[in-house]
């Protein structure tokens, strides 16, 4: 336990540190993650002018990790607790997915064989001076051994790490990082063996026997294997500690490495790989426990390169590592690191304002038909007629809208009461707009104008239509006429609607036949509705204005089939012909019973 105190410390430290400190989370637009140069760029792609932003600055960390280390060769390896591996990184990031990491490891491996080993004894070779002959033949073993070794390395690699699942759809950013790493650089490599016992003199392996089972299953073999080791460890004392590892192993030459103290270190190519997984702890801190292979070409790791025949042996020996890491995220980085954040991301906050933006798109709030967007009044009441601003209706401009107007067609500039009706303050049929009389005495005849008609006898009109009428019951009322393509009733036809109003109001069992006709410019369809138009124009106005109840009128069009000059030409331009179509273009008012 005291062996992993430092390192809990550490890991305390850090993480208060890096919570405390650095918990904020900032914009992914800010220009502080953009280096100077990428400003415009940046900016231009805020601005729609480009269709990718610039890479943010680069993210840095540092690094240190321990754990196991382990290596796969001819002699069975022992591994003790941390610190068997150290190492100390620092790592780039060039993007989302892909980092460089700087990294050196120092570790220490210990192997000790339960199967007794004989090739060494007459294995071929040459010897090239006193320290690389193998030991166990210069101390004069001749019979089987058990081999044990003590391996001791310093490694400096570049690599590239690839972040693996990073890049997704479903999270902006991930706690958990999937990595793996592949790498080259240079290696030392000194291997001691221990043949000698602290007497110097050589071990007696000869009351220690390996009986391999036979059939061989997992318990009786992991049975044997496990007596083997604990003859072992009565012979050499507690493995590794009391053993000296005082000779030097086998070695290919003594002129490819370096000293340190008084161990050679022999040089080698290292080709590395590597794979882990990480945890960020705080935006600053980031956790890992990684598995590491090292390949160095070299078959003499564990101290052993014969087989049992005196062979070389045909396989490398690799290293290995199991560590548990920490990550110290340096600078500006933002929001702690390429290789958490999703580099989708920035494309789908684009997406997901343009999603927010359709949606506002499609809001209408006041649910008058008109999108928020529009509306240049989301507040309109419930049932409110708009324009397609979102505007309310009001089709006259008299200040009442559509909904509530009762007169919805009031000339403009007319005064009007709240209900839109135009105001007739001496009740003579003529809204005081074009009253010309106003304060009319109550009861008077007046014109269209409102001039009070002193000659009008109510009595006479009414024995004129009994006359008209006759016993078929049918009277001809005054025409009302039109300009071309036109459907509004002019102020000429004011006074001949009055008259017709009038001997209406005397006569209250009188019902009215409206018919409307075109003159024959344009189209038989145009002209039935043209017609059609005119006819309901004109009853609308004796509606409203003298309030003749509608339910008097029966209403038809015809459009140019009844002309009452026919057959005139087609054409503009002749004034004599044109007050000939004039005379077509026209409403009749018919009594009926």
């Amino acid at each position: 336990m005291k062996k992993f105190k430092p390192l809990l410390l550490l890991v305390l430290l850090a993480g208060f540190i890096s919570t405390s400190l650095f918990a904020q989370t900032n914009d992914r637009l800010d220009e502080k993650w953009y280096k100077a140069k990428d400003k415009e760029a940046l900016q231009k792609y805020k601005d729609g002018e480009s269709l990718f932003p610039p890479r943010p600055k680069s993210d840095m960390s540092i690094g240190i990790k321990g754990g196991l280390a382990f290596i796969t060769g001819d002699v069975s390896d022992f591994p003790i607790a941390p610190p068997g591996a150290i190492g100390l990184s620092v790592r780039r990031a060039f993007g989302h997915a892909f980092s460089l990491r700087l990294e050196g490891n120092y570790t220490r491996n210990f192997g000790l064989d339960y199967r007794p080993r004989g090739g060494y004894a007459f294995g071929s070779f040459t010897p090239l001076d006193s320290t690389n002959n193998n030991p166990w033949r210069q101390e004069g073993y001749t019979d089987p051994v058990f081999m044990n070794y003590q391996t001791k390395t310093f490694d400096v690699t570049m690599q590239g790490v690839f972040n693996l699942n990073n890049v997704n759809f479903y999270k902006e950013s991930t706690k958990w990082n999937l990595y793996a790493a592949f790498g080259l650089g240079l290696i030392g490599i000194n291997t001691k063996v221990d043949v000698l016992d602290s007497n110097g003199e050589n071990y007696d392996f000869s009351g220690i026997s390996y009986d391999p089972p036979n059939p061989p299953t997992r318990g009786n073999f992991r049975d044997e294997k496990t007596r083997v080791l604990n003859d072992l460890q009565t012979l050499y004392g507690s493995f590794p500690s009391e053993l000296d590892f005082e000779s030097e192993a086998e070695i290919y030459t003594k002129s490819q490495g370096f000293i340190v103290g008084d161990d050679f270190y022999r040089m080698r190519v290292l080709l590395t790989g590597a794979a882990g997984i990480s945890y960020f702890i705080s935006r600053r801190l980031e956790i890992e426990g990684e598995y590491r292979l090292g390949v160095s070409f070299d078959d003499m790791l564990d101290g052993l390169r014969w087989t049992e025949q005196g062979d070389l042996s045909p396989n490398w020996d690799n290293m290995n590592q199991l560590t548990i890491g920490l990550h110290f995220h340096l600078g500006n980085s933002r929001e702690g690191g390429h290789w958490k954040v999703n580099p989708l991301n920035e494309m789908a906050a684009s997406s997901q304002e343009a999603r927010k933006l359709v949606k506002e798109f499609e809001k209408d709030d006041d649910n008058d038909g008109v999108k928020n967007f529009f509306d240049i009044e989301p507040d309109t009441p419930e049932g409110m007629p708009v324009d397609y601003r979102g505007k309310t209706r009001d089709t006259d401009g008299d200040g009442v809208n559509d909904r509530d107007d009762m007169e919805m067609f009031t000339e403009r500039g007319a005064l009007v009461d709240e209900q839109g009706r135009a105001i007739d303050e001496d009740k003579d049929g003529i809204p005081d707009y074009r009253d010309k009389e106003l304060g009319s005495d109550q009861g008077v005849q007046v014109d269209g104008n409102g001039i009070t008609i002193n000659n009008f006898d109510e009595e006479k009109v009414r024995k004129i239509v009994r006359e008209e009428m006759g016993p078929n019951g049918g009277c001809i009322l005054p025409i009302i006429y039109y300009d071309l393509n036109g459907d509004d009733i002019k102020p000429t036809q004011y006074p001949q609607l009055w008259e017709i109003a009038q001997i209406m109001r005397s006569n209250p069992n009188l019902k009215v036949k409206a018919v409307g006709h075109a003159d024959v410019r344009n189209s038989d369809s145009y002209n039935d509705e043209l017609s059609k138009r005119r006819v309901n124009n004109a009853v609308q106005f004796l509606v409203n204005t003298y309030g003749i109840d509608k339910s008097r009128f029966t209403i038809e069009f015809k459009g140019e089939r009844e002309n009452i000059i026919p057959e005139l030409p087609d054409r503009h331009g002749n004034r004599e012909i044109e007050r000939l179509h004039q005379l077509n273009r026209r409403v009749e008012f018919q009594c009926v019973k």
